[in-house]
């Protein structure tokens, strides 16, 4: 029940050749859609970009919005820092277990 979609500040050019890197180097398939936002009307809009970076360096954040469009996390990374797809899921799946149920979920949780 969860879509995810990605913002760049790249063309999509330089998607399709992340995608085929990612793909690649992390045995994966990247299946969701990655935004090209070159002219970074919705950066700037949203200060994703690092005022003390060059134009084109994302600070990398992350929002999980819910079917209500309320804003439940944000988790903003530096660029040095990768990401891992599996907390994003990890936390995903708590805040759809603790909609549902009056509890709270300890760091590293995982589901089941």
């Amino acid at each position: 029940g969860v879509k995810a979609i990605a913002l760049s500040v790249d063309p999509v050019e330089s998607h399709h050749k992340w995608i085929e890197d990612i793909n690649e180097t992390q045995n994966t398939v990247v299946n969701f859609p990655i935004i090209a936002d070159a002219d970074r009307k919705v950066s700037d809009l949203y200060d994703l970009i690092h005022p003390n970076a060059s134009d084109t360096l994302t600070v990398r954040s992350l929002f999980v919005i819910d079917p209500n469009k309320k804003v439940r996390l944000t988790i903003t990374y530096p660029a040095s820092t990768g990401r891992n797809f599996n907390e994003i899921l990890r936390v995903i799946d708590s805040l759809q277990l603790t909609d549902n149920h009056k509890v709270a979920t300890p760091g590293n949780w995982q589901d089941g």
